[in-house]
């Protein structure tokens, strides 16, 4: 297997998302991720390892997640989430992405036109995102770790919103080498 380059934007009025995503022919994965709504903007790189369960089918296993290389370059300590954070890659067949006939993005928005493979977080993941946001709710942090803890606040959250809900169902096209 060859190294693997795939890439999803969505541009609108208000904002956009991009991302990168690169799968090395030793399974090592680089996926960068720009978000830019109404003048916030984020970058993410997130470094991990693929792991293939068929040929059309594996695990994207995030090992560390890099808030704006571009300035600070910090890492995310993504150890928060209480569980390892994982997505699911699926390979498909080229297919059209198409967006609600009702949604606005049809007027004002444009995406790249097909995808070759698709991304979401695993569903346990997910229950883990909600599962902290419930505590946060509660107040019901005091059995994390101060360490940890003390990471959690409203901006930390932000990101792992991000992470999780933002990347659920991302759909990339297959891009050229260096693309």
């Amino acid at each position: 297997m060859s190294d693997e380059h795939y890439e999803h934007f969505l541009h609108a009025s208000a904002g956009s998302i991009t991302a990168k995503l690169t799968i090395r022919e030793g399974g090592e994965v680089e996926c960068t991720l720009h978000r830019r709504i109404m003048g916030d903007q984020t970058q993410y790189v997130l470094r991990g390892r693929y792991e293939p369960h068929t040929e059309a089918y594996g695990w994207l296993r995030v090992e560390q997640v890099i808030l704006d290389p571009q300035a600070a370059a910090v890492a995310l300590p993504i150890e928060v989430l209480d569980c390892e954070l994982i997505y699911e890659v699926v390979k498909v067949a080229r297919s059209p992405v198409l967006e609600h006939p009702s949604d606005m993005l049809w007027m004002a928005a444009r995406w790249n036109e097909f995808f070759d493979l698709l991304l979401f977080p695993i569903g346990f993941v997910s229950e883990c995102y909600s599962g902290l946001k419930f505590m946060i709710d509660e107040g019901e942090l005091d059995e994390y770790p101060p360490e940890l803890r003390q990471h959690v606040n409203a901006e930390f959250m932000r990101h792992l919103e991000n992470l999780v809900l933002l990347m659920d169902k991302m759909k990339f096209n297959r891009a050229a080498a260096g693309a």
